[in-house]
This record gives C-alpha cells, sequence and structure tokens, in this order.
C-alpha cells in the first residue's frame, strides 16, 4: 500500500492498493494493521452506503468522539470530499475531492476535524469506510454541501435541483453558520 499526501491539504492521504489481475479478475488487499499504524488510528467501526446516481451525501461531521474515515468504493465511482473544519488549521475551510471507484484503487484518509460528503456518479455506488468512533446521533451535524463560502466543485451537472439528498442535507446550516460555533 502507498500512502500519498494530498496535495491541497496534507493532512488528507490518498491511499493507493496493489491489484493483482489475472484471467479470473483481480485481488487487493484493502487493509492493513500498517496503515492504523502510519495513520496514527485504530478504527472501531465500519459503515458502507449504497447510492443512486447523484445522490449526495454531506457534509457531516461528529464532534463528540470524533470521527476519521478510511473511503473506498468497491462498486461504482464518485466523488468524496474532505473538508477542513479545524479553526486553527492553516487549510481551515478548504476542501480536498477525489474520484474513487474500484479502477483507481484508491482510498481517501478523511481525519478527524474534518466534514465528509460523497456523490455517487453511478447507479449502484457501493461506498465503504472504516471509522476511528463509533456513530453518536447526539454530536453530529452537517454544512449544505453547496454552500458558496466552500465552493465544492461537484464536477458534474450544473442544476442543483437535480441532485438527491436528504432534508437534512438540504437543510443543513452554511460555513458562516459552523464559523459561529466550531466544533474543532
Amino acid at each position: 500500500m502507498k500512502i500519498t499526501d494530498s496535495k491541497i491539504i496534507p493532512d488528507v492521504k490518498i491511499i493507493n492498493l496493489p491489484v493483482y489481475r489475472d484471467n479470473r479478475g483481480f485481488f487487493t488487499e484493502t487493509f492493513r494493521p500498517e496503515v492504523e499504524e502510519a495513520l496514527g488510528v485504530k478504527f472501531l467501526q465500519d459503515n458502507q452506503s449504497v447510492s443512486l446516481m447523484y445522490v449526495l451525501r454531506g457534509i457531516h461531521f461528529q464532534w463528540d468522539q470524533p470521527m476519521g474515515k478510511l473511503v473506498r468504493v468497491t462498486h461504482g465511482y464518485g466523488i468524496d470530499v474532505a473538508v477542513d473544519l479545524r479553526k486553527d488549521s492553516p487549510t481551515y475551510g478548504q476542501y480536498h475531492a477525489e474520484l474513487l471507484g474500484p479502477e483507481s484503487n484508491n482510498q481517501l484518509w478523511v481525519p478527524t476535524g474534518f466534514g465528509h460528503a460523497f456523490l455517487s456518479l453511478s447507479h449502484n455506488t457501493h461506498l465503504m469506510y472504516k471509522c476511528t468512533a463509533v456513530h453518536n446521533p447526539k454530536a453530529e451535524a452537517a454544512i449544505n454541501p453547496f454552500d458558496k463560502d466552500l465552493n465544492i466543485d461537484w464536477q458534474t451537472i450544473d442544476e442543483i435541483k437535480d441532485f438527491i439528498l436528504s432534508d437534512k442535507d438540504r437543510a443543513a446550516g452554511s460555513f458562516a453558520d459552523y464559523k459561529l460555533n466550531p466544533k474543532f
């Protein structure tokens, strides 16, 4: 496994998995303890979501038991986004976007103190991620993924109405609201 710093936010990491291909298909290791050691974390929970095309999830974050996420797409593809929400960080309010899918065989490390979002770009996209904390619904929130201050380039359709969001994500507050009471 090769771990590379994001060019935009060095704390975000791209993890490239070796792939062994032959006439039967391919094999890859998706996790080894060395990843935890390199990142300085311990994973406590695994999650999976399955999404239709243009489903947009996030920007989610959890502050009580902050959650880092090691994210990969096993079927389909999509854009995974990490937003720096750490008020004292030199990259505060910046984001890293990574196209994930089985062809790239990359994973994205989204550290604690970051918001996380994902846009599915195919039907039946399977997103799997390891978490450094257990989900705490009493200490979670979201920032609207179309926030003009963050200005995330979703690299796809122009009409916001064509995205599929949960009611909670569509009604999420702005980054300006978050800055009034930052959690990290």
